[in-house]
């Protein structure tokens, strides 16, 4: 016998005719005779089914709360013998007709690839996982179709809320020994949009728990971008040139549970007051003559104004001295008595005071 083996590529559809060829040996005698045979061999088609994968994939693969955008890349690849058409592509969250509108109808030979990239807005709370999943639907020529899927994951990480304390002295500046202050108090919820804060404790460091002073109140939810206003008032005391500095401090959670805090200063400071006044020596007359050498009672008027009440002035207080004074006369006098009237007219009333000369 004699054997010989070939290899051939054998091309066909299952639905046509079956690969048919005919092998023919002739051989001769040394007589010179001669006989010719002939065999054929069939080769079937089978019917192979579309064979396609689906990559889908997220870049980013994490965002920050509340959201981001998000690039998602779908991939079809033919990983079969036989051309392919994509019948359908669809996804489990979103609308893939207007994101990929050219995949359907389009056709893929062996080992061919389409691919479609899209962005989308993908929110959540820290902690949560965003999935969402890419179908497509191929058939080949025989009508045989393939359906498979892939899913791509966009996990939500959590961003550290935040708060921002502001406080505020009105006025800054108090006359000694001291007066009224108004501070006001603004904290404002800095986080990201889906993280509201609760503020459970106010306290300032010289005043203590504001919760129970002017209108403050705790506890308060404050929305991202939003702010609680509140105010109170104190008594700030101290000698000229004295400073005063409270702290405020605000803390709470946020809808997580996360420990939120932060804290601002306002400063007081007492200063002497100093008011320019009018003082008419020996009110009434015309002009007013003085001579320092003779005795008896000077009166004296501190005239008041809008600007001036003479009834705050403590009047042993008031001192009269001037340069030159001789003759034994003491360079600084007390007054010897007052009264408040309007000497002047004006109607504010005027201190009155009596010097002995």
């Amino acid at each position: 016998t004699y054997t010989c083996t070939f290899t051939e590529w054998i091309a066909g559809d299952w639905s046509g005719p079956p690969h048919e060829n005919t092998a023919t040996a002739t051989a001769y005698d040394n007589d010179g005779n001669s006989d010719t045979d002939s065999d054929d061999a069939t080769v079937y088609f089978d019917d192979v089914l579309p064979d396609i994968t689906v990559t889908k994939t997220a870049n980013p693969t994490s965002v920050p709360e509340p959201g981001d955008n998000v690039d998602f890349t779908v991939t079809v690849t033919n990983n079969g013998l036989e051309n392919v058409t994509i019948n359908d592509l669809y996804d489990s969250d979103f609308d893939l007709t207007s994101h990929c509108g050219d995949a359907v109808g389009t056709g893929l030979a062996s080992g061919e690839t389409y691919t479609c990239v899209f962005t989308e807005w993908i929110a959540g709370n820290a902690g949560d996982n965003h999935e969402n999943t890419a179908t497509a639907v191929a058939t080949d020529s025989a009508g045989n179709s393939n359906t498979v899927s892939d899913d791509a994951t966009v996990s939500i990480t959590d961003v550290q809320s935040a708060i921002s304390v502001t406080k505020t002295a009105d006025p800054t500046v108090v006359p000694e020994p001291g007066g009224d202050v108004t501070f006001t108090v603004v904290i404002t919820n800095d986080s990201v949009a889906s993280d509201q804060v609760t503020i459970d404790s106010l306290t300032d460091s010289i005043y203590g728990d504001l919760s129970v002073q002017g209108d403050c109140l705790v506890p308060q939810t404050i929305l991202p971008g939003d702010c609680y206003t509140c105010s109170f008032m104190a008594y700030v005391a101290g000698n000229a040139g004295d400073s005063e500095t409270n702290v405020v401090t605000a803390s709470g959670t946020d809808d997580e549970g996360t420990v939120v805090s932060d804290d601002d200063d306002a400063t007081v400071t007492v200063e002497s007051l100093v008011i320019d006044v009018d003082v008419d020596i020996k009110p009434g007359s015309d002009p007013n003559s003085l001579n320092v050498h003779s005795r008896g009672v000077l009166p004296v008027a501190i005239l008041g104004s809008a600007d001036f009440n003479t009834t705050q002035v403590d009047p042993p207080t008031v001192l009269l001295s001037w340069a030159g004074m001789t003759g034994g006369i003491p360079g600084i006098i007390s007054p010897l008595r007052w009264n408040w009237e309007d000497v002047n007219d004006d109607g504010f009333l005027d201190l009155g005071l009596k010097y002995s000369m």
